[in-house]
């Protein structure tokens, strides 16, 4: 936009999955590029990628995907794209170093100028053990990622079980089906989310807040697929990881759900 372009931005469902038929409506004439993130870090929502990028490729318009938060978790091809980004710490790779895919015959300009390295895109020294290690964990991934899969959607659905059955006014942000299985987003009712998250401590989790110009204001994931502000205050986002066990899932319930008892008994009744 600063450089005189007209972005357009079409908004999620309820579930937070954008509708295909919406982006091909938003589509017009003169649209160059299409960008959608392949699977949202904060609700988990997976992207018919494969579907956006065939409506692309039909309307002769350039399709982006940020395939960060999938990469590495679930399978996903990136040949359907004309543009992928993805970045290694994402799945256990070095810090500091990602990569993005280029279609043929798509041409970018160079990121940096000096040299010809790198085909004439990115000038400069390589961090050549930080791309050998972002290698080295794709291939790590490959041959565990299915199972794990599997393993941290079994952990998903007894935290997310667990939560519903021993905490009355629990929501589920995004589609359950459509989503990271290491990612549970929950908002729970006449709680505040940050209080929540300060009275689980030696549990690493995040609230479904940002803090903006020096105030803490909800999440715009969430106001985008229509939570209600008091509803987007009181989120708690659960990440699960290869670390995770069965027991930390029944330890975080046993901490859980005395929390949310205390802040409601300090919280004023819905009038």
């Amino acid at each position: 936009e600063r450089e005189g372009f007209t972005s357009t931005i079409v908004y999620p469902g309820l579930d937070g999955i954008v509708p295909v038929e919406a982006l091909a409506d938003a589509l017009e004439d003169d649209t160059v590029l299409v960008s959608v993130m392949a699977a949202n870090g904060e609700i988990g929502t997976l992207q018919p990628v494969p579907e956006i990028a065939a409506l692309c490729r039909e309307r002769g318009v350039l399709f982006h995907s940020d395939a960060t938060q999938q990469i590495g978790r679930l399978p996903f091809d990136a040949s359907v794209c004309d543009l992928t980004s993805l970045s290694a710490h994402k799945f256990h790779g070095p810090k500091g170093v990602g990569a993005l895919t280029v279609r043929n015959g798509v041409e970018l300009e160079p990121l940096f100028s000096g040299g010809g390295q790198e085909r004439g895109i990115r000038s400069g020294t390589l961090n050549v053990p930080g791309i050998v290690g972002l290698g080295a964990a794709c291939d790590l991934r490959e041959g565990e990622m299915e199972a794990e899969a599997v393993r941290l959607r079994g952990l998903r659905d007894r935290l997310w079980a667990g939560i519903r059955e021993r905490v009355p006014g629990v929501h589920l942000n995004g589609s359950l089906e459509r989503r990271l299985p290491g990612n549970l987003n929950v908002s729970f009712e006449r709680c505040d989310g940050e209080a929540l998250l300060m009275s689980l401590p030696g549990f690493a989790l995040s609230a479904g807040s940002a803090c903006q110009s020096g105030e803490t204001e909800p999440s715009s994931v969430l106001l985008a697929i229509d939570v209600p502000r008091n509803l987007a205050r009181g989120s708690l986002r659960f990440g699960l990881g290869r670390d995770n066990t069965e027991g930390d899932i029944d330890a975080l319930l046993e901490a859980l759900v005395p929390a949310v008892g205390r802040l409601r008994a300090l919280a004023p009744e819905p009038a």
